[in-house]
C-alpha cells in the first residue's frame, strides 16, 4: 500500500541519506498508478521541471506539455511575470507600454506552440 511505502521510506531515512550525497536530489515524487491511462502526471512534471536548474531546459520540458496548460501558466508567471511585478511594486521600474510588451514576450516564451501577434516595441 502507499502508506506502507511511505513508512518504509521514512523509517530507512532514505531521503536523509540521499541528501547527504555529493550531488543531493532537489526533490522527489512518488510514482503511484503510473500504469493507468488517466493518471495525473502533473506532480511528476512539476517536480521534474523544478529539478531542472537551467531555465532553457525548463522551457524545453514545458514546451512539450501542450496538454498541461496549468504547468505552462505556472512557470510563465513564476519565471517571467513575477520579476516585472516585484520591480513595479518596489517602484524600481516604471510600467510603460514598452515594459508591458517585454513582459508579454517573456511570458510568451513559455508557450512556444502558440503564435504571438501584434506586439511591437519602439526599442
Amino acid at each position: 500500500t502507499p502508506e506502507r511505502v511511505e513508512e518504509i521510506f521514512a523509517g530507512a531515512n532514505i531521503w536523509g541519506r540521499l541528501c547527504e550525497t555529493r550531488h543531493p536530489p532537489k526533490n522527489y515524487v512518488r510514482l503511484a498508478k503510473m500504469d493507468i491511462d488517466e493518471t495525473d502526471c502533473g506532480p511528476l512534471l512539476e517536480c521534474t521541471t523544478g529539478a531542472l536548474g537551467d531555465e532553457a531546459l525548463q522551457m524545453l520540458l514545458i514546451s512539450t506539455q501542450r496538454t498541461n496548460l496549468e504547468l505552462c501558466i505556472t512557470y510563465a508567471v513564476k519565471k517571467a511575470a513575477l520579476g516585472y511585478i516585484k520591480r513595479a511594486c518596489q517602484g524600481s521600474m516604471q510600467v510603460s507600454k514598452d515594459q508591458c510588451i517585454l513582459m508579454q514576450k517573456e511570458i510568451a516564451k513559455w508557450f512556444p506552440h502558440t503564435g504571438v501577434y501584434g506586439m511591437t516595441s519602439s526599442q
